[in-house]
C-alpha cells in the first residue's frame, strides 16, 4: 500500500492506493500515530484506489477506530469500491465506521 497526505480545513486526508495487507502494518503506523495524536478534527482515509484488503488490514482499521475513540479526531473511511466495498459490507463496517461512498460525496 502507498499513500499520500494533505491537510485542509476539514482535517487530515490520506489517499491510499494499491493493496492493503498484513505486510503494510509498518506503513500504516504513522497514520495510527496521527489518529492517536488527536491534532486534527477528522482523519479521512480515502480508499477509492485501494484494490484489495485482507483480514489483517480490516484489523488495522479496527485498531484505528479504537485509537480515534480515545482521541479528539473522527475517523472517516471514504469511497471504498470493488473488493474493498464488499469486505466492508460483509464486515458490517458501516455499523462501526463513518463510511462515505462515492455516490454520497458532495
Amino acid at each position: 500500500m502507498l499513500y499520500d497526505r494533505h491537510e485542509d480545513s476539514k482535517g487530515l486526508h490520506f489517499n491510499m492506493r494499491g493493496q492493503f495487507v498484513f505486510s503494510d502494518h509498518q506503513i500504516f503506523k504513522p497514520i495510527l500515530d496521527y489518529i492517536e495524536g488527536g491534532l486534527f478534527p477528522a482523519i479521512y482515509l480515502n480508499m477509492a484506489e485501494v484494490e484489495f484488503v485482507d483480514s489483517a488490514a480490516l484489523g488495522l482499521l479496527l485498531l484505528a477506530k479504537e485509537k480515534s475513540e480515545g482521541s479528539s479526531s473522527r475517523l472517516i473511511l471514504e469511497h471504498p469500491t470493488g473488493q474493498v466495498a464488499k469486505m466492508f459490507e460483509i464486515s458490517c463496517f458501516h455499523e462501526i465506521f463513518e463510511v462515505i461512498h462515492l455516490d454520497q460525496a458532495s
